[in-house]
């Protein structure tokens, strides 16, 4: 192994995500880049805090290298975060594709891929998606009929859902990965208690303090991301601004934004116009077919304003976050397939269409620092060069 790949939002880098890094290089990777999103995530909403200090905690507690996964993917569904990352980490030549996962087997896992794959399955899941069935229970339902219960279970597990997504897009990228999935350890995925050394991202969104957050922080994370210069994403300003912004959209703007043919665009129309809070909205707009989790994500696409076809190109280039000795010794060895940004100049020379993302990602900065505690001042993505950290 050579160069190890990494998936993440780090929302915050905690002591499960350390664990991760150390077993990856164990297992021998010479160096790790980890693909993160930016200011906003999948679940739908602003990251915990910056990326910067995000990228800076992993940098110091295992990862070599911080990539920046581009607003379109890292807002987007499962399939479309993945194919994102991974197309990332192929372009900039890692070899290996490591993950959490609640399966440690990558046969097993691999095998629940192709099964999601299988012509008569996908049938099956549009038929039970047209009756009502949400897609995720479609899927298990679908596979369990045709390749037996041991499969359709490995698919019950929400990080073993996202690693059959990463193989599912190594395998559409003709990326040629070798997997090396990590059992998780501690808290499951979004398990609102804390155990006494792990807990889930979700359980530490929802501390209070500093003191609360401590024992489930690396000593290094905990200094990075509450640092003096971190900004900590506001909830509440979200939510008074995203009612703006709904409240100022026509339709036909709306459904540019939301990559969904079932209606779900003009039941955010409505909802937006009758609730008058967030939870409130993403209950009005859900149905048995349409999740919470695929609502949330078409309100902050509407907020944000991109256009949902940038979410079927490609990642243009490779921003990097943060990076150590041996990561900027692997760019420098690297042959990307894809421009390299360290710094905000540098974008000027990507083509036109690189641009265009470039300046999503710049305007959904500037979103993201006028939502934060303290507020941060407009230009935070061009302020913000690669930060370069000693290994310790």
């Amino acid at each position: 192994m050579s160069v190890a790949g990494v998936v993440c939002e780090y929302n915050p880098f905690h002591n499960g995500h350390a664990h991760h890094l150390k077993a990856t290089r164990a297992a021998g990777a010479r160096c790790i880049v980890a693909v993160m999103s930016g200011c906003f995530v999948q679940r739908g909403t602003g990251a915990f805090c910056d990326p910067w200090a995000r990228a800076r905690a992993a940098v110091r507690c295992g990862a070599d290298l911080v990539l920046e996964l581009p607003v379109p993917f890292a807002c987007g569904s499962a399939g479309v975060f993945a194919r994102g990352a991974v197309e990332l980490l192929s372009a900039f030549g890692a070899d290996t594709l490591s993950f959490g996962a609640e399966t440690a087997d990558p046969a097993l896992l691999q095998a629940a891929a192709a099964a999601g794959e299988d012509a008569a399955v996908q049938a099956e899941v549009k038929r039970l998606h047209a009756l009502g069935v949400g897609y995720p229970s479609a899927v298990q339902q679908a596979v369990e009929a045709r390749f037996g219960s041991r499969i359709a279970a490995v698919l019950a597990q929400p990080n073993n859902t996202l690693a059959v997504e990463y193989i599912k897009a190594a395998k559409n990228a003709n990326a040629a990965f070798s997997f090396l999935p990590v059992q998780r350890v501690g808290a499951a995925h979004d398990e609102h208690a804390a155990g006494p050394r792990f807990a889930s991202a979700m359980a530490l969104r929802q501390m209070q303090t500093e003191d609360e957050l401590r024992p489930f922080l690396p000593r290094a994370a905990f200094e990075e991301i509450f640092s003096e210069t971190t900004l900590f994403f506001d909830e509440a300003a979200f939510e008074t601004a995203v009612f703006c912004a709904l409240r100022t959209m026509t339709l036909p703007e709306m459904a540019r934004c939301v990559a969904d043919e079932s209606g779900l665009a003009a039941r955010v129309f409505d909802a937006s116009r009758t609730q008058t809070d967030l939870n409130a909205l993403y209950a009005a707009a859900q149905t048995k077919s349409l999740t919470k989790a695929k609502v949330r994500r078409a309100v902050l696409h509407c907020f944000l304003k991109f256009d949902k076809a940038l979410q079927t190109q490609s990642p243009p280039y490779l921003r990097v976050l943060a990076a150590n000795e041996r990561g900027l010794e692997a760019l420098g060895a690297a042959k990307p397939a894809l421009p390299v940004l360290t710094k905000h100049r540098e974008a000027a020379s990507l083509p036109e269409e690189a641009q265009a993302f470039y300046a999503l990602q710049c305007r959904c900065a500037d979103l993201y620092a006028a939502l934060c505690r303290p507020r941060g001042a407009a230009g935070l993505a061009q302020t913000h060069a690669m930060a370069v950290l000693q290994t310790t």
